[in-house]
């Protein structure tokens, strides 16, 4: 540092450095139960399974969570003794490398399983397996790669940490023009940031399924509570309804 050479030298010299100030990040709006089913009914198949998966499963999850998300991570024989309750799923190397155990809801869950038996994805016990359970665009003509295709094959070959990173990138990339502007912005009729999915599910499980933040903060993988509480938006309204029966003393 400059002043540290001046003092240490007696050199009558000193800068200051004015403090810039940061300005409050801007939270996305919440969505409407009605403009998410909008997303859905909009989405081509089976991009509307995904964006039901980021929105409904657990919290809420990241893009990059539900680009990752294989049908080895989701615990059917669980759900296949009973295939009447919700699922169970493990999301591995969410943000900061750490994993957590999510639900999946009883219709999404079958759905998924009908999907699955519908790519021929199950065993000959019934159970889907194997790897990624969107294919977000990536090869287009399995028999055909082109040479975009081709280096991403090798590079998964050669270097897999440097694959899943790239990899993720670009499918976030491919998801968000060809699904989410291509369909769902065109009928809502305005911008959505994907993100929004995630702080809309907190806030709904918080304001009418009445979920406690610290369960919110366990399902979104928070280290901090006041992370949770930035996604989740409460209505000035809701609070003064819940006070008008308080006592007086």
């Amino acid at each position: 540092m400059i002043n540290d050479y001046c003092y240490d030298n007696n050199i009558d010299f000193f800068i200051r450095i004015p403090r810039v100030k940061k300005q409050a990040e801007k939270l996305p709006e919440i969505l409407s139960a009605e403009e998410i089913k909008l997303m859905i009914d909009s989405a081509p198949k089976p991009y509307d399974l995904a964006i039901r998966c980021i929105f409904n499963i657990g919290a809420g999850l990241r893009v990059s969570e539900v680009i990752k998300l294989s049908w080895n991570h989701i615990r059917w024989i669980d759900w296949l003794r009973k295939k009447d309750g919700m699922g169970v799923a493990e999301i591995k190397s969410g943000k900061g490398m750490k994993d957590r155990v999510v639900n999946i809801p009883k219709k999404l869950m079958q759905d998924l399983y009908d999907y699955a038996d519908k790519l021929g994805k199950l065993n000959e016990y019934r159970i889907p397996t194997g790897g990624m359970i969107f294919n977000f665009g990536y090869i287009a003509n399995p028999q055909k790669p082109n040479k975009k295709e081709r280096e991403m094959i090798n590079l998964m070959a050669n270097d897999l940490p440097l694959w899943k990173y790239k990899y993720v990138r670009t499918r976030y990339n491919w998801f968000r023009y060809n699904i989410i502007q291509q369909h769902c912005e065109k009928a809502l009729g305005k911008k959505i940031k994907i993100h929004q999915l995630r702080h809309s599910r907190a806030t709904y499980l918080h304001s009418i399924e009445g979920l406690p933040i610290e369960d919110i903060q366990l399902l979104l993988g928070h280290k901090s509570l006041n992370t949770t509480i930035l996604y989740i938006k409460i209505n000035p309204k809701e609070v003064f309804d819940k006070l008008k029966d308080t006592k007086e003393v």
